[in-house]
C-alpha cells in the first residue's frame, strides 16, 4: 500500500495494488481520463465553469482510485455534487450559489457516510433528468436520449459492480462507469447547449 492505509469510505470490487505498486486500482484510475473529454470540450462555452469542475472531476477520481485515499475522495465526490448543482442551476437560474456550499459542508460532515453523498447524489440526478426532459427539442432530442441511455448503463455497472461483485470482478465494472458516465455528461450539455 503505497499512499498509506485506505480510508475513503467506499469500496471498489477492483483488485487493489495488483498491476502497478503505485496503484491501487490500475483499471478505475486510467479510466478517469473519459471525463477530460467533456472538460476539455466545453471549456471554452458557456458551460465553462462546469468544464472546470470537471477537470477537478478527473484529478479526484484518479487520486480516489490510486489512492483510495479521503482526499481524493472529497475531491472527486465534491466535484460530482457541483457538476451536478451547477448543472441543475443552468435549468433554474434562479437558485442561488450559496446552497452549493452547504451541500458541500453537508457531505463533507457526512462524508464517511457514504449512503449520505448517494442519495445527495441521486436526488440531484433525477432532478437533472426531469430537467432535461422538459428541455427536448427536435434539435437536441438525440442527445438528452443518449444522455439518459449511457448514463443509466453507467448506473448499471456502478450497482453491479458495488453489490454484484463475486459475479462480475473480472469484468472491471466501475471503469465502465467512468465510460458511460462521461458519455452523458458529452451528451447530455450538447444536448443542453442547443436548448
Amino acid at each position: 500500500m503505497f499512499w498509506g492505509k485506505p480510508d475513503s469510505s467506499v469500496d471498489f470490487c477492483e483488485d487493489k495494488y495488483v498491476n502497478n505498486q503505485y496503484i491501487a486500482e490500475y483499471n478505475n484510475t486510467w479510466s478517469c481520463i473519459f471525463y477530460l473529454v467533456p472538460a476539455l470540450l466545453y471549456r471554452n462555452t458557456k458551460i465553462h465553469n462546469i468544464a472546470v469542475c470537471l477537470f477537478f472531476l478527473w484529478i479526484g477520481s484518479t487520486l480516489l482510485h490510486g489512492t483510495l485515499r479521503y482526499y481524493g475522495q472529497w475531491l472527486d465526490e465534491i466535484s460530482m455534487l457541483s457538476v451536478s448543482y451547477m448543472t441543475i442551476q443552468q435549468f433554474n437560474k434562479d437558485l442561488p450559489n450559496y446552497l452549493l456550499g452547504l451541500i458541500i459542508l453537508t457531505y463533507l460532515y457526512f462524508w464517511n457516510t457514504f449512503c449520505i453523498f448517494f442519495l445527495m447524489f441521486t436526488v440531484m440526478q433525477i432532478i437533472l433528468v426531469n430537467n432535461a426532459k422538459k428541455h427536448i427539442n427536435d434539435r437536441n432530442i438525440k442527445y438528452i436520449n443518449l444522455y439518459i441511455l449511457s448514463f443509466s448503463l453507467g448506473l448499471l455497472c456502478w450497482f453491479l459492480d458495488q453489490f454484484a461483485c463475486n459475479y462480475f470482478k473480472l469484468y472491471n465494472l466501475h471503469a465502465f462507469w467512468h465510460f458511460f458516465t462521461a458519455m452523458a455528461i458529452t451528451s447530455g450539455y450538447a444536448g443542453f447547449l442547443l436548448i
